[in-house]
């Protein structure tokens, strides 16, 4: 007999992909959202992930090499994870940030549990979210976009953060925010690209964005602003589709994304945070293994209770939908009440006798609800979208017959802490107390001194210097 039987370990067939052509395709996918970033943000993007690239792959070359393990930098994962950390941050974060993120990320998330394939969490979101809960300032400033061109170095709010902008520019990226997250066209783009390389499938992305837009139009959000406001499509073509810290089953896989969706949205509408996308990535990255338990098929002869198993699957994704189409009857029964004021307030400001007067649709539009006139002046009852873009800011603003600010009284503050909470304090409030009509510059942009601070939150600060000017412009239009 001259044929041998040749015997060799599992797999016995073996496919052409590697690691390292996966990670390169990553890259490649990126590339359109790097460019968009370093188009709407300036150079100063590109060398920000140049550094959080660097700074990762010099934290894992150092890791193997103190801890004598075998180099792993050639598999380019530590530039796929130091890109997406780098597309999570704004373009103005301090280098040394980014370094420190660099190394949560590498370090923590990843070397420390055994590298590649071991990470219990996408180890870019766990830098994003070490950077964000340390450095809160930093990681909430947005530079406008295009301002570089200009020389410009001012920063205003995004998308989820109280501004609103058109769905074009949210499309195509010229708007503020995470320098990789803005173009949406780009990560879409670049998601195409992995799903045609067959690095990714379409399952994850599709149903976690889907589950958003059911999710928002149930409570009565914009759901097309919500898919392209934030981190969205970044995270759910490029983080939530992680092979090590996402589901490896068909039906995980739909189990992860629903949980992904809903909790983006109730973040993003009941926390405190406006963006939710990472904290529901990562907490559904923690639920991952007992997903995958509860939805591997079946094995040949294994008594595991695979009916059961399958129908607890069903029963989730049942509640879920109920859940959805429960909340979506609410909010369609539900109807907004119109904001009312105490009489004794508006008598404490403007004095007894005082009569309502008709709001105009010009100043209907600029948030006025509600004005009177009596013997002290003038009382308005005005309205602005804060950091909350849920709960809008009420004031009552008191104007004398000089048409100068008398007094503020808020009567409606949602805004979350430390984003603007504290505007409600009466120290705070009294700086307005004297500003007038011609000492208000027109533009947010161009005021100063009497309008020059709010609690540390800048969308706040807007919006209740919007709502003093036209309070005051308002009690002009009586008066005159």
């Amino acid at each position: 007999m001259t044929k041998k039987l040749l015997i060799s370990a599992p797999p016995h067939i073996r496919g052409t992909g590697s690691t390292r052509k996966i990670m390169l395709a990553v890259i490649i996918a990126l590339l359109p959202a790097l460019g968009m970033s370093v188009y709407v943000f300036g150079p100063r993007a590109l060398v920000l992930t140049a550094v959080s690239v660097a700074s990762c792959v010099l934290f894992e070359f150092l890791f193997n090499l103190i801890t004598h393990k075998s180099q792993s930098i050639d598999d380019l994962s530590a530039i796929v994870t130091g890109m997406l950390l780098a597309f999570n941050v704004p373009a103005s974060l301090p280098f040394y940030m980014i370094v420190i993120g660099a190394f949560a990320a590498i370090v923590v998330a990843k070397m420390l549990f055994g590298g590649i394939g071991h990470n219990f969490a996408n180890p870019a979101l766990v830098g994003r979210i070490v950077l964000m809960l340390s450095f809160t300032d930093a990681m909430s400033s947005w530079p406008k976009p295009g301002g570089w061109r200009l020389g410009l170095v001012t920063t205003t709010a995004t998308p989820l953060a109280g501004k609103t902008y058109g769905y074009l520019d949210m499309f195509l990226g010229n708007i503020p925010g995470s320098l990789g997250e803005v173009s949406t066209v780009a990560l879409l783009v670049g998601g195409l690209l992995l799903i045609c390389a067959r690095v990714i499938k379409p399952t994850t992305p599709l149903i976690y964005i889907g589950t958003v837009f059911l999710f928002s139009l149930a409570l009565g959000l914009d759901p097309v602003y919500q898919i392209l406001a934030g981190g969205l499509v970044l995270g759910a073509f490029f983080m939530a589709t992680d092979y090590s810290s996402t589901p490896y089953t068909p039906w995980g896989r739909v189990v992860f994304a629903i949980g992904c969706g809903m909790l983006t949205v109730m973040i993003r509408v009941f926390a405190n945070y406006p963006e939710g996308v990472s904290f529901a990535i990562l907490f559904m990255n923690l639920l991952t293994p007992w997903i995958d338990k509860w939805t591997r098929p079946e094995q040949f002869g294994s008594r595991t209770p695979y009916k059961t198993r399958r129908i607890a699957l069903y029963v989730f994704i049942a509640v879920c939908a109920l859940i959805i189409a429960a909340i979506g009857l609410h909010t369609i029964l539900t109807y907004e009440e119109e904001a009312v004021v105490d009489e004794g307030v508006v008598a404490d400001i403007i004095g007894e006798g005082f009569v309502e007067v008709d709001v105009s649709e010009y100043f209907a539009e600029k948030g006025v609800l509600a004005g009177f006139s009596g013997p002290d002046g003038y009382a308005v009852l005005v309205t602005q979208r804060g950091f909350n873009p849920e709960e809008p800011l009420t004031l009552l603003v008191g104007v004398d017959r000089t048409y100068a600010v008398t007094q503020i009284v808020m009567i409606q503050n949602a805004e979350s802490p430390g984003y603007g909470a504290d505007a409600s304090n009466r120290a705070f409030l009294q700086q307005y107390v004297g500003a007038r009509y011609d000492s208000v510059p027109v533009n947010v942009e161009d005021y100063t001194v009497i309008m020059d601070s709010v609690a540390g939150a800048t969308v706040t600060r807007e919006a209740i210097y919007k709502a003093v000017r036209n309070a005051i412009e308002f009690s002009g239009g009586i008066g005159g």
